[in-house]
């Protein structure tokens, strides 16, 4: 079952609290939907003050939220935490932007933002479907991660079942002399002699007279044709008076 959670980005101005409360019932009201039970919690998640000394983690989730609204690519690692603190899949985020209060949704797996925002003058009956198809793509998308990523397995025991293995003292002495005795014979000497004379010279050292007349024949070939073409090819350039604009941040659909 997809679980979801409702926090307030930036100042938590009475219109966006008031949105977020507004949001918050309109999600519990689904049967198929999990959300905090925490009050206290989810108060800190709208931005509502919250006694510091608190023996629970109310504190925590009022910190955690009041680093945010410093933009989406800012924001994706402190709501990301704060999912993953929570059990969620996905978080309905409530901020202003250009002055307007508005809602997203954040898939708390992907650590990105679905495409698309909601104002605050639409109805929030209206704005459920929407709601309920990106929560549900998260959960989706969080059951799959689950899937693909089995715990590992346990290494193998070198050892059968804790019994310890003991060798003959007898054959390990016998071996270790046999050893012993291959390591203090001396390497033997090759029976084959080296041959002799200008002729045996010649034989040893053929492929550097080969060599050199292939090095010579390729420098005469390139002092050759190097005054015959003046034909230099293309030349990659940058175009400073026009960059390439940053890559956008990648959202899911």
């Amino acid at each position: 079952m997809a679980k979801c959670a409702v926090v307030v980005a930036g100042d938590p101005d009475p219109e966006l609290r008031a949105l977020a409360t507004r949001y918050d019932a309109l999600l519990r009201t689904q049967s198929d939907l999990l959300m905090p039970e925490d009050n206290e919690v989810v108060g800190a998640l709208r931005g509502e003050s919250i006694d510091p000394q608190s023996p629970g983690s109310a504190p925590r989730f009022q910190q955690a939220r009041a680093t945010l609204g410093w933009g989406e690519k800012s924001d994706a690692k402190a709501l990301r935490s704060i999912a993953e603190a929570l059990g969620t899949s996905s978080l309905l985020v409530v901020r202003r932007k250009r002055g307007l209060a508005e809602i997203v949704v954040f898939d708390a797996t992907a650590a990105q933002f679905f495409e698309g925002e909601k104002g605050a003058d639409e109805a929030a009956e209206r704005a459920l479907p929407w709601l309920m198809a990106r929560i549900s793509s998260a959960s989706r998308r969080a059951a799959h991660r689950e899937v693909q990523s089995p715990p590992s397995a346990a290494p193998r025991s070198t050892k059968a079942s804790g019994q310890r293995v003991r060798q003959n003292p007898a054959k390990q002495k016998v071996r270790e002399k046999e050893k012993g005795a291959a390591l203090a014979q001396p390497p033997a000497k090759s029976t084959k002699e080296a041959p002799s004379g200008a002729r045996g010279w010649m034989r040893a050292n053929w492929a550097y007279f080969v060599a050199g007349a292939l090095l010579v024949g390729a420098v005469s070939f390139f002092v050759l044709t190097r005054d015959r073409s003046d034909d230099s090819g293309p030349t990659l350039r940058v175009n400073a008076q026009d960059p390439s604009p940053e890559p956008a941040l990648l959202r899911w659909h």
